[in-house]
């Protein structure tokens, strides 16, 4: 073993600089598998980095040097235990972040690990706020070719169904007006997409005049005797039809919140303005899991799940449950 090379390596063949080259390497392969497999197991993780690495490299460098020698290797000596060490920082910075014990047991038996917010989405139909990434923000762009389709086609079926509409419509209007004073409408100005405030026209289901929270309970007093049927059976919602037909909402979409109660929960959470990404809707996939009774968080995680999954098939399955709400009166109360 000299003390280190005099020749530029891979000039005159394969000397002492060469060979140093490739006892390097391989002794740097070696450690690396070393690290990679000796840092899964429980109690490697608690030490630092710097000090695991160096007690790995020591032992790896010496055995490579003690076999070359064996040999009749000649190596320079300097320059391969220089390279052990670069090697041992290099490796003490990649080989900060482990896995849990519990997780690299799993692996090492070829069990399937998956992070948990993969798991909770298809088992809860919400899409998990902690640990969400920024770059995960793009995979909630709905296809504008789809909602370019789907906006033409709930446009005429809803021009189709406004016949059959209008004579119900009719009929609940003259029961409000009959059990009591006040609007027919009642008109609120709600936050949509892309932030455009636009007013919605539901059917008044409170007392003329009534004060007090925005959001109603079950057996609220202010709720009038035919406002709660509408509210069980989900009809208050029919005049929405016109806020559908002038581009305001869809039929399906995250459900739009008052202002005051928009910009309240955006300060609190500002992925809350994702959701307007699309255009508002009468129904959606929050509604059907009753997000509304839900804290605004949770209610967030069923919207963004939907923008997330949004599809032809989701909608359907939304209008498809909406109707099981209306007919089996499981609508707030």
């Amino acid at each position: 073993m000299s003390i280190h090379a005099t020749t530029a390596p891979f000039s005159i063949g394969t000397g002492s600089a060469e060979q140093t080259i490739l006892a390097a390497a391989f002794a740097y392969g070696v450690l690396w598998c070393c690290t990679r497999r000796l840092g899964v197991f429980s109690g490697s993780a608690s030490q630092s980095s710097l000090s695991y690495v160096a007690l790995v490299a020591a032992f790896t460098y010496s055995v490579v040097a003690v076999v070359l020698l064996l040999l009749g290797v000649d190596f320079a000596g300097i320059q391969f235990f220089c390279s052990g060490g670069l090697a041992t920082i290099w490796l003490a910075f990649v080989t900060r972040v482990r896995l849990p014990s519990a997780l690299a047991h799993a692996a090492m038996a070829r069990a399937p690990v998956l992070d948990r917010r993969y798991v909770v989405e298809p088992l809860t139909g919400r899409m998990p706020l902690s640990g969400l990434m920024p770059e995960e923000v793009g995979a909630l762009l709905s296809s504008q070719q789809y909602l370019a389709f789907r906006r033409g086609l709930e446009v005429v079926l809803t021009v189709l169904v406004l016949p059959l509409l209008l004579p119900v419509l009719a009929v609940i209007a003259l029961l409000i007006r009959l059990d009591g004073p006040g609007s027919v409408i009642f008109m609120q100005d709600r936050v949509g997409r892309h932030g455009r405030i636009f007013r919605i026209y539901k059917f008044r289901t409170m007392f003329h005049g009534a004060d007090g929270p925005s959001i109603t309970v079950a057996g609220d007093p202010r709720v009038t005797r035919i406002g709660g049927f509408l509210r069980r059976y989900r009809l208050d919602e029919l005049p929405q039809v016109a806020n559908v037909l002038l581009g305001d909402m869809s039929w399906v979409g995250p459900r739009p919140e008052a202002l005051a109660l928009d910009r309240l929960y955006e300060r609190a959470n500002p992925y809350f303005a994702l959701r307007r990404i699309v255009l508002p809707g009468v129904t959606g996939w929050g509604q059907i899991h009753e997000a509304s009774r839900l804290e605004y968080n949770l209610k967030l995680e069923y919207d963004l799940y939907y923008l997330k999954h949004c599809s032809p098939w989701l909608d359907l399955m939304i209008v498809l449950r909406t109707v099981a709400v209306i007919v089996g009166g499981t609508g707030i109360r």
